[in-house]
């Protein structure tokens, strides 16, 4: 898309110029020699064509964990796990480094 944004400074707006006779448009103020946005206005959304359906399914699969080489290096946000619930003492144990690194 070949597209021209212009300045239309007596109505304070930035404009672009959209298929058939549409306008997108954005209006501005300026202050301290800085251009603010204040309010921007586009005739109807751009069509969605629910693109995510196409992906493939693994794109959306997680992967698996993978095992640490060095398992006593990981360390735990405390606070983090606070927050969720869970018990970081457990977690710096060995049973916890066994695990969260799925070292067997």
């Amino acid at each position: 898309m070949d597209a021209e944004v212009k300045d239309n400074p007596v109505m304070h707006r930035f404009e672009l110029s959209l298929s058939g006779n549409a306008l997108a448009v954005s209006y501005y103020k300026e202050k301290d020699g800085r251009v603010i946005l204040l309010h921007t206005e586009v005739p109807q959304p751009p069509s969605f064509n629910n693109s995510y359906a196409h992906l493939q399914d693994r794109f959306f699969a997680r992967p698996g964990a993978n095992a640490s080489s060095a398992p006593s290096l990981i360390r735990i946000n405390r606070p983090l796990a606070t927050e969720l619930g869970i018990d970081a003492g457990w977690l710096e144990s060995p049973d916890g480094i066994e695990r969260r690194c799925h070292v067997i």
